[in-house]
């Protein structure tokens, strides 16, 4: 039989190791130099387009809005101190370092209104509605006829205050939103809570979500800010960033952090847990040794197939770690239990891989499945976490038998790992009592069994219909809240007219803007109003006035009132005059066009080839959280496609569309993946297991640990979103293991002493699923809430299976061989 061959073959290369062990050892270490060299070389990808495939048509708009227009991201920095005038000093001062920058750094930095503000006075009649001009035109000449009056001396004045001016004001009011600066100002200087708190606005060159270009620009500008010692200007003055930019930093920071902490965490706990286990510091050793080199094997594979991680597949190491130990512990387990009957060494290294062989190669290999299911998914993050997985595994399966033998020969020639007729290690008196409650009474097990695999049905039916989490403010990076960063973003946002992440149409001349808006904005409006998403569409042209042509009649009529009026017009003092020359200077008689836009508000509407007039931004409805994923999904459905009346087709871009693809993409793919894993899972134990009785039981403790795993989470109301939802198809993969390797050991011991049986296998395969759930948890204190978020499904699962596997598989083992036995 092949399986003969395999352990013959596996028995030869024992023979072979020990003759030539410390040739078998270089071998070792001049691989493990090369994998570890390779996999430093893996760098890691933060950003949410990598998660998707690059045919996805979000990925290919954001790619292209990033080529031609750098995104539309930007790094604040904000000053704040109570001293107003320093403030100011400060900015100015700012500015005129960070302008002195290498060109190619950025783009351009706003941080007042000057030139804006200008522009509306020049032209505010321009910016006023129809209706408002002809009332402005009423009040004009009436305060001229009460001049006149006044002048006769045939008018007695009983009003306490100007009419005209209240009514200036009153009008100008009305009509702010046509003429303001896209960010609240404070004396032209951009910023709010009266000038306490300012804002300077810098837009880099290049690609605002590359990780090494936005890291290059805060450290630049962080330079020029130390260099200019905020605390000169004021003792109190504190300087702050925000802004996509730094965001972008901050997590891919967090993202590092997490990954290093999370591993070392867990080969601390997992050690830990060896050596209580083991009660051998050498084995801890050993099975660390070969496991870290077979990750190695793994990174090295990954970056020679993918070059690079990402923000799921970057803590792979980890589950990968938990869970690839297992098939170390279960041969050192049954090799600690021959070396205590006095076999030598090599003899107890073959019958040890002879009788764990088989079992740890199904385990490994039905989690292999559970990961290569991922390889169905279209979303790219999932289908690299799910070849990195299935390759990990099964490395760390393969290192088990090459290296592990290798390791301990070694050792074992310094120093025997167990003597001769050693005790057993410390037995555990609940686990004993367990052992004996599901040997001697496996009906009742079962009927609890079931009574819990109801209960969890029913919480689960009722929890199906909110079962995937919208709300993104739960996926978020902790650390941004905690650092200050999304707080002071906040307060931020609360400043700009519009949002600060729009999405963005590019053209490919600015004569389509006005149609583009045209049709989304009928697209939205064609929605019933509780389902429209869209707030506004703004091109160059919207910064045009409207209905000039029925205006420019009107402000004929102006001039001609004020030239037979001059003399009245010219005695005008004080705060009234400062209101209406303004208007008297807006009068010039032609129609504006792009040309006399002022550059402050015409480059936000430019690619970086200085092409004019080519982006649109579209804007959320203002109010309209973003971070509820069904609104994001509504407003990326208004505006993601879109064909205008001659048949071109436009695509809106953004991190919106990102974040939709994302979610649609769980909602679709998730209850298909999961259904896949599990039948593949449940064909591989057939084939490979072959024994009817023992497959069912396999089977059904994956059945009842998964439905208790979903009733778990359901009354803990966790919720699946884009990375957790994993946990159910590894779930099928890692949590059947435990159930084929009691089973299993049950068979071979021809069920003669469950108890027995249970304590040796039992004991070893809950020390497996302790390192796994060990290779979770440490997940949950990760800054990622999406990744914590992970773990705890995991764990639940872990926990679920692992009791399905000691305590219902014995007992149905029980229970079937008994209706045999009975027969």
């Amino acid at each position: 039989m092949i399986s003969d061959r395999i352990h013959r073959g596996f028995s030869a290369y024992i023979d072979l190791v020990q003759r030539h062990l410390f040739l078998a050892l270089a071998a070792v270490l001049l691989t493990s130099i090369a994998s570890f060299y390779l996999s430093s070389r893996l760098s890691i990808k933060g950003d949410l387009k990598e998660l998707l495939p690059d045919n996805y048509q979000s990925v290919k708009d954001l790619n292209a809005t990033l080529e031609r227009i750098g995104g539309v991201g930007s790094l604040i920095v904000v000053a704040e101190s109570p001293n107003v005038n320093a403030n100011k000093k400060f900015m100015d001062d700012l500015a005129s370092r960070i302008e002195k920058l290498p060109e190619g750094t950025i783009r351009y930095l706003d941080y007042k209104s000057d030139d804006i503000k200008k522009f509306y006075e020049k032209y505010t009649l321009y910016y006023i509605n129809i209706e408002d001009i002809d009332k402005l035109y009423g009040s004009i000449q009436r305060r001229i006829d009460y001049e006149k009056l006044t002048k006769s001396g045939l008018f007695i004045d009983f009003a306490d205050e100007d009419p005209l001016t209240a009514q200036i004001d009153e009008i100008k009011g009305r009509n702010q939103k046509n003429y303001t600066a896209p960010i609240q100002a404070f004396e032209n200087y951009y910023g709010g809570e009266w000038g306490r708190m300012l804002i300077m606005i810098i837009r880099p060159y290049e690609q605002s979500l590359s990780v090494e270009n936005a890291r290059r620009l805060i450290n630049n500008v962080e330079q020029e800010v130390a260099g200019l010692d905020p605390y000169s200007y004021d003792p109190s003055m504190k300087i702050g960033f925000c802004g996509n930019v730094k965001s972008t930093v901050e997590e891919y920071d967090t993202l590092k952090k997490d990954v290093v902490s999370t591993a070392l965490l867990c080969i601390f706990l997992v050690a830990l847990a060896i050596s209580i286990f083991f009660l051998r510091i050498r084995i801890v050793f050993l099975l660390g040794t070969t496991l870290i080199i077979a990750l190695s094997w793994t990174f090295a594979f990954t970056y020679l197939s993918i070059g690079y991680l990402n923000s799921q597949t970057a803590f792979l190491g980890s589950i990968i770690l938990g869970t690839g130990i297992n098939y170390g512990i279960i041969l050192m387990a049954r090799y600690v239990e021959e070396r205590r009957k006095g076999r030598i060494p090599a003899d107890a290294m073959k019958i040890s891989v002879r009788n764990t062989l088989s079992s740890t190669f199904l385990a490994a290999s039905t989690t292999a499945v559970a990961f290569a299911v991922l390889l169905l998914a279209r979303i790219k993050g999932l289908n690299q976490f799910g070849m990195i997985g299935a390759v990990g595994v099964m490395l760390c399966w393969l290192g088990t038998f090459i290296l592990l033998p290798i390791f301990t020969l070694i050792t074992e020639r310094v120093r025997e790992t167990v003597k001769e007729g050693a005790e057993s290690p410390r037995k555990s008196a609940v686990f004993a009592k367990l052992t004996s409650c599901v040997v001697h009474s496996p009906g009742k097990v079962l009927a609890v069994s079931i009574t819990i695999a109801v209960l969890s049905v029913l919480l689960v039916a009722q929890f199906v219909p909110d079962a995937i989490e919208y709300d993104f403010t739960k996926l978020r990076n902790k650390t941004s809240v905690a650092s200050g960063t999304e707080a002071l973003e906040k307060r931020v946002s609360k400043l700009f007219k519009d949002s600060m992440t729009p999405a963005v149409v590019l053209l490919d001349k600015k004569e389509d803007a006005p149609l583009v808006c045209d049709v989304i904005n009928e697209k939205n409006m064609a929605l019933p109003e509780s389902e429209r998403r869209v707030g506004s569409c703004y091109s160059i042209y919207s910064l045009l006035p409207k209905d000039q042509e029925k205006k420019i009649p009107k402000f004929e009529k102006f001039r001609i009132l004020f030239a037979k009026n001059e003399e009245y017009i010219n005695g005008l003092k004080g705060d009234l005059k400062d209101k209406v020359d303004p208007i008297r200077e807006s009068l010039k008689g032609d129609l504006l066009t792009i040309d006399d836009i002022p550059y402050a508000l015409t480059k936000h509407f430019e690619d970086l080839k200085k092409n004019k007039g080519v982006v649109v931004f579209v804007n959320p409805r203002p109010g309209m959280l973003l971070s509820d994923g069904r609104n994001l999904t509504r407003f990326s459905d208004t505006i993601k496609r879109f064909t205008l009346k001659d048949g071109r087709i436009f695509h809106a871009a953004g991190a919106s569309m990102i974040f939709s693809d994302l979610v649609k993409a769980i909602r679709d793919e998730a209850p298909i993946l999961t259904l896949a894993s599990f039948i593949m899972v449940i064909i591989f134990v057939g084939f490979v297991v072959r024994h009817w009785r023992s497959s069912w039981v396999i089977i059904i403790c994956l059945v009842v640990g998964i439905i208790t795993m979903l009733g778990l989470a359901a009354l803990l109301k966790i919720k699946l979103n884009f990375f957790n939802f994993i946990a159910l198809p590894l779930t099928f993969g890692i949590g059947v293991d435990y159930a084929i390797n009691v089973v299993m050991r049950l068979v071979r011991d021809k069920m003669e002493n469950v108890e027995h049986s249970l304590r040796h296998t039992g004991l070893a395969v809950m020390l497996c699923s302790l390192t796994t759930i060990i290779g979770y948890s440490v997940l949950i204190v990760a800054n990622n809430q999406a990744l914590a978020s992970f773990g705890w499904v995991a764990i639940i699962g872990e926990l679920t299976c692992i009791s399905a596997a000691v305590i219902l598989a014995p007992a149905l083992m029980v229970l079937f061989n008994k209706r045999r036995s009975d027969a």
